[in-house]
Order: C-alpha cells, then sequence, then structure tokens
C-alpha cells in the first residue's frame, strides 16, 4: 500500500484507479507494449539462428547479436542477457 502524503491538514493516498495521470497512460504503455513486441518478432529469428548454431546461453545469444552489430531497441549499447531473456518472452 502506498504510504499517506500530507497536504495541509488532510491525509491523500495514491490510487491508481482514481489517478487520472496513472489512467492517461494505459495507452502510453500499450503503444510501448507494442513496439517491444514487433521488435521481438524482428529479432526472433537472428536469436533462433544463435541458437541453432550452438548459443545455449543467454550471455553466449547476447555476445551473439553484439558481435553481428545488432543494435539493442534504445539503439545504444550492448545486449545483455536480460534483454535476450526479455525478448525470449515475448517470441511465440
Amino acid at each position: 500500500m502506498t504510504p499517506p502524503m500530507r497536504f495541509g491538514s488532510e491525509t491523500y493516498r495514491a490510487d491508481r484507479r482514481r489517478d487520472p495521470t496513472l489512467l492517461n497512460n494505459v495507452g502510453h504503455v500499450r503503444a510501448l507494449q507494442a513496439r517491444a513486441a514487433v521488435r521481438a518478432a524482428d529479432i526472433g529469428p537472428t536469436i533462433k539462428a544463435l541458437q541453432e548454431a550452438g548459443a545455449t546461453s543467454l550471455r553466449a545469444i547476447a555476445a551473439g547479436l553484439n558481435d553481428q552489430g545488432i543494435p539493442t531497441a534504445r539503439g545504444s549499447g550492448k545486449w545483455s542477457a536480460v534483454q535476450v531473456a526479455r525478448v525470449l518472452e515475448r517470441l511465440p
């Protein structure tokens, strides 16, 4: 539970169901999820090829993606095992 916040003499609690700023973010979150699903579908065949070539661990797959110069979703940085795991979770 969210701790109460004090404003003046009254106490308020954050309520996700009633906070309009959180409700407005729902569309944004869905758009990010859709973009992540498309990205996972695009990179899925490359990951499968790395697995067929003998990369069995998440770290080995990440190293293979880095060696091939495939950018991460943000376009910068190197692939990590966690990122590979998250992509694999999105694949059918």
